[in-house]
Order: C-alpha cells, then structure tokens, then sequence
C-alpha cells in the first residue's frame, strides 16, 4: 500500500508538471498571437492601403508617391523590428527548453534546409555556462550575426564555432560574404553588431570584427565566465 501511495504521489506530480508545462505554452502561443494581431496587423493593413494608393491613385505626383514610399518602408522597418522582438522572446522558451546547444543546432538546420545558405555549428566544452541570461544572450547574440552575414554580406556559408575555455567563453562566427571595409565609424552605422558590441563589452569581453571588402567576415567574441 506504502508503495501504491509513493507510485500515485508521483504519477500525480508528472501529471502537475506537464499541466504546468502545457498551460506556460499555451500562455506564450496567446502572447505571440496578440502581438501579430494587434501590432503586426495594423502594420500591414496600413501598408496595404499605402500600395492600393499607388496603384489606383493617378492623380499622386512624384512627391505624394516619395512620400508613401517612405511611409511604406517605415512600416516594413518597424514590423521587421517586431518581428525579432517576437522572436526573441520565443528564443528564451527555446533555449530554457533545448538547451543552448541544441538550439542552436536547430537554428542552423532550419536556416540550411532552405537550400541557400549552409550553417555549421561546432560546440568544444560547456559544462560551466548555467545561467539562462548568458545563454539567451549568446543565442540571440548569434542569430543576429547569422542574420547580418545572410541579409547583408549575402553568405553562402557561415560556420558558428563555440569553446569554453578555463575562465572564458569564446564564439567564432565567420562567414564567406562578400565582407566590407570595416572601421570604428562602420560599427555605428551598423545598429545591430553595435547593440551586440556594447552588450558584450557590458560583461567585460570583448567585440573584434575581421572584414576585407569581398573576402567575407570574421567575428570574434570573448566573454569571462
């Protein structure tokens, strides 16, 4: 009977956690429907009726055209920007769920079964790394470097390389883009690796860029742990 009462308390308590685990899902899947109901929707309805006036409006001259076009693209700049903030919070439930390697390896695969770009992810170590925090920052740390090197420098192949050394933590993302001239000037101009250079020099590491104009790039973090 004693062991009945242990097989049942702890048949209830798996039953709790995958409750718990089923209701925190559901919860985030209504979060991210809100946000492209409410935000994402009303970017877009905008945006169209911004092209039906191009399209049926003969009347517009250059000016009110430049001036859609402007509007237009605004949009589109603030839909994209919500859509990584979206993928951002999505990104935390991935890591605290897989696992900072595996979904990392899971980014790469979904990235290179579309067939154009291929994405290698190489893990040396790993066993010091236990705050959620470092981890969602690496990992959103990375996907912006992947998304640069595809968007921007049009890489066909970028190879993702992680080693925990005895006191540090170093990533190696490379890419065979066609790179750019790259100067201090350079970085500013470019908001998203000089958001991900003053985060990293936040935790006392360091940001070193490698680029050659048509000879592809070379980012080189390290970060003390």
């Amino acid at each position: 009977m004693e062991e009945q009462k242990v097989l049942t308390l702890i048949q209830e308590q798996e039953i709790n956690v995958v409750n718990s685990m089923i209701k925190g899902q559901e919860k985030e899947r209504q979060i991210i429907s809100e946000e492209l109901h409410d935000d994402l929707g009303s970017n877009f309805a905008t945006l169209k009726l911004h092209i039906e006036n191009l399209l049926h409006n003969k009347k517009l001259e250059e000016k009110g055209k430049k001036e859609i076009l402007e509007k237009s693209c605004a949009l589109l700049d603030d839909a994209y920007q919500k859509v990584r903030d979206i993928s951002h919070v999505k990104s935390m439930g991935m890591v605290a769920q897989k696992g900072l390697v595996l979904a990392l390896e899971k980014l790469g695969e979904q990235i290179s079964s579309k067939g154009n770009v291929e994405v290698h992810v190489d893990v040396f170590g790993f066993e010091k790394i236990t705050g959620n925090p470092l981890k969602i920052l690496l990992y959103n740390t990375i996907q912006e470097l992947l998304t640069n090197a595809i968007k921007h420098a049009k890489a066909s192949q970028i190879n993702i390389q992680i080693t925990q050394h005895e006191n540090e933590l170093n990533v190696l993302v490379e890419d065979n883009g066609r790179g750019f001239a790259y100067s201090g000037k350079t970085l500013e101009n470019g908001m998203g690796l000089y958001n991900i250079k003053n985060k990293i020099e936040h935790l006392k590491g360091t940001f070193i860029v490698d680029s050659i104009l048509g000879h592809g790039t070379t980012i080189n973090i390290n970060i003390p742990i």
